[in-house]
């Protein structure tokens, strides 16, 4: 099993109070990980820690599949009539769903992306 660290400090989400008022549009899921702020989704931890890309690869992509080229832990590959796209898997898509709901406290999103990612053999761990 992999193991992703998320530093709750470094973790962008629904609603990231701690966030400054003219860059609240990060809380709300739209970028993989901020080199400037070196902070990313659940998404974005991931791809750095186990896909090893580097932050100017994940830096403002807002999915997995604008950053993987082929099928990955978080990505697969479709055949459309006009050739082959590379597109989000469900485990992906339920970790957007989980990571920026606003209704949810931080308590339950962990314990559901710990549930989810542990699936799909990932050991996601979150530390102060």
């Amino acid at each position: 099993m992999k193991t992703v660290t998320i530093r709750r400090s470094r973790w962008l989400r629904g609603t990231n109070t701690w966030l400054p008022e003219d860059m609240d549009y990060l809380s709300n899921g739209n970028s993989l990980w901020d080199s400037d702020m070196n902070a990313g989704c659940c998404l974005g931890h991931v791809c750095k820690q186990i896909s090893r890309k580097t932050e100017d690869k994940l830096n403002f992509e807002q999915n997995p599949y604008e950053v993987f080229n082929t099928a990955s832990v978080l990505t697969e590959v479709k055949n459309r009539r006009w050739g082959k796209e590379v597109v989000n898997n469900k485990l992906a898509n339920q970790a957007i769903s989980i990571n920026d709901a606003v209704s949810y406290s931080d308590t339950k999103r962990e314990r559901l992306l710990i549930r989810l990612f542990r699936k799909h053999d990932i050991k996601l761990v979150f530390v102060d």
